[in-house]
């Protein structure tokens, strides 16, 4: 034993003396820092699923009552059934991460934009198409690292342009993305010099402003182009493109400009002056050529025409949506959660509604409203000879008695509800479609 232990000895104190150095080395020298911003591994978004759910399945159900010219029967998602509900965020007091949310032109189409992970952190998002006849999820659409903050369609097709914000620790710049809806084709991002504070588009081009107050064109049919730069005041705060009459309307230092697509040139003729102070965020345009609607969120609503404006309600609002086919424009006002009715041009007053009163009880602010379609019209099998004449019968005895459209609307509240409101036979009607995930 005493040979073995003589003969390890060696080995032993080696050992020892290289544990002895190290621990002195490691206390004096500085502990090594890495440094993210060289490394080329990005940072991962945290995923959240919990609020959606999908089953591969013959889903016919989606199209329900559903017309079959329409973007929703286009973009429907035949094969899976989905249920989605927002996600709640308990990070301070609370929130939903829906940056956005828009109807299709044809009003068939509900887009809304949820950004996935916790506030502040690296996040994705996702596209979640909800049809505005059933209110079934039609699709969804997954956009890994991208932040989303606000969409707009493309005229006359299936596509929509989202702006995308910078993320530095995915190493993600500023820039756009054309989407198509159906799910056919890959979305495709261009690059952009700023962040994107607003955004309109043609069926030919995509017309942006960025942080940096620039006013620059791209043409959809080759995006990847650079841009057409166009002279325009500073302090832009809101765009719209305005098909009828072929022209872009610029709202920002204290004018709201007419620029005229065929030369390119601004119609002097068609300026606005607006008030002191007055930054709208938001063009929402009319049947009538020339008249649109002004809104500055949680401040004022004006009407402009014929190079007058007039303002709607003195009370701060939150958002609004205009029905064309029924000339009416539906206001969201913060004071009391009230909902405002006005007919236009003459902007009188109809009845008033309270959201938070009406059963189901939902709270929150109103963050986006819009105006539903109407039903498709149900075909009647043909009458039969004995069926006529009592019809012809009874009109004989009774009076038509005319029948008032009713007025039916979309709303997503900050709490994460979605339900919709009817105004039919001098009452509201409220119904929730969708509650939010806690």
């Amino acid at each position: 034993m005493k040979t073995i232990f003589l003969y390890r000895l060696p080995i032993i104190i080696l050992v020892l003396s290289s544990i002895f150095i190290n621990t002195i080395n490691g206390a004096d020298a500085p502990p090594v820092i890495k440094n993210w911003k060289d490394s080329t591994i990005k940072t991962k978004v945290e995923a959240i699923c919990d609020n959606i759910f999908q089953e591969r399945i013959n889903n016919q159900e989606v199209l329900k009552d559903t017309p079959k010219k329409c973007m929703a029967t286009a973009v429907a998602d035949l094969e899976h059934k989905t249920i989605w509900q927002p996600k709640w965020h308990y990070s301070g007091a609370g929130t939903i991460r829906l940056p956005d949310a828009k109807t299709s032109p044809d009003r068939s189409v509900l887009t809304i934009i949820e950004n996935i992970g916790k506030p502040g952190t690296p996040s994705s998002s996702r596209i979640v198409m909800i049809n505005c006849y059933n209110f079934e999820i039609l699709r969804v659409i997954k956009l890994p690292e991208q932040l989303l903050t606000t969409i707009c369609y493309i005229p006359g097709t299936n596509q929509l342009i989202a702006a995308i914000d910078r993320q530095q620790r995915l190493k993600q710049s500023f820039g756009f993305m054309i989407i198509d809806l159906t799910g056919s084709n890959l979305p495709r991002k261009i690059k952009t010099s700023g962040k994107i504070t607003a955004m309109t588009c043609s069926n030919k081009n995509l017309f942006t402003v960025t942080a940096d107050n620039k006013l620059v064109m791209f043409n959809l049919a080759s995006p990847a182009e650079p841009p057409v730069k166009i002279a325009a005041d500073k302090n832009i705060t809101a765009l719209a493109f305005d098909s009828a009459t072929d022209r872009l309307l610029i709202a920002g230092n204290r004018q709201l400009n007419y620029l005229k697509m065929s030369t390119m040139a601004p119609d002097i003729y068609a300026e606005t002056e607006l008030t002191a102070g007055f930054a709208p965020n938001k063009i929402i345009l009319t049947n009538s050529k020339g008249d649109c609607i002004l809104i500055e969120e949680d401040r004022r609503f004006i009407f402009a025409r014929n190079r007058q404006t007039r303002a709607f309600s003195k009370t701060p609002g939150t958002a609004a949506d205009v029905a064309l086919t029924k000339q009416l424009l539906a206001i969201s006002i913060r004071h009391k959660q009230l909902l405002q009715l006005y007919q236009l041009p003459i902007s009188t007053e109809l009845k008033p509604c309270e959201p938070r009163k009406l059963k189901p009880k939902t709270g929150g602010d109103i963050i986006m409203l819009a105006f539903l379609p109407e039903p498709p019209k149900k075909i009647k099998p043909a009458p039969t000879v004995k069926a006529k004449t009592r019809i012809k019968q009874s009109k004989k005895k009774t009076k038509k008695k005319e029948k008032k459209p009713s007025i039916k609307l979309i709303i997503i509240g900050s709490h994460g509800n979605i339900y919709t409101l009817e105004y039919s036979k001098r009452r509201w009607r409220k119904a929730l479609i969708i509650k939010p995930k806690k």
